[in-house]
């Protein structure tokens, strides 16, 4: 597995996105996900922990868990944008990657 994809696996907002809500497993996610998606995805994820800190008020438990996941995303971002490798599937959708790995469960 590389190693971009083990760190991801790593993050708990990643490897809730991936493992729960897209219902992929981490040889999937190593197999079918560029670098770049990955990369794109950990942003999106901080924007999402930015709206949650905005919100939050007087909840330390859930602040104190959004600033350490947006602390590991851009961690994981600093470390990977600039190491990204080709992938076969750079530059495809979701959804594409997604017709892909349903593709072949078959």
């Amino acid at each position: 597995m590389r190693q971009i994809v083990k760190e991801c696996e790593k993050i708990e907002e990643l490897n809730y996105q991936f493992t729960s809500i897209d219902c992929v497993d981490w040889l999937e996610v190593d197999k079918y996900y560029p670098d770049k998606y990955l990369i794109d995805e950990a942003k999106y994820k901080i924007g999402i922990c930015n709206e949650w800190l905005n919100e939050l008020y007087g909840d330390e438990d859930e602040y104190s868990y959004y600033q350490k996941s947006k602390r590991q995303l851009n961690k994981f971002i600093n470390k990977w944008s600039k190491k990204c490798t080709p992938h076969v599937n750079d530059g495809l959708s979701y959804e594409k990657i997604e017709e892909l790995i349903i593709k072949e469960r078959k």
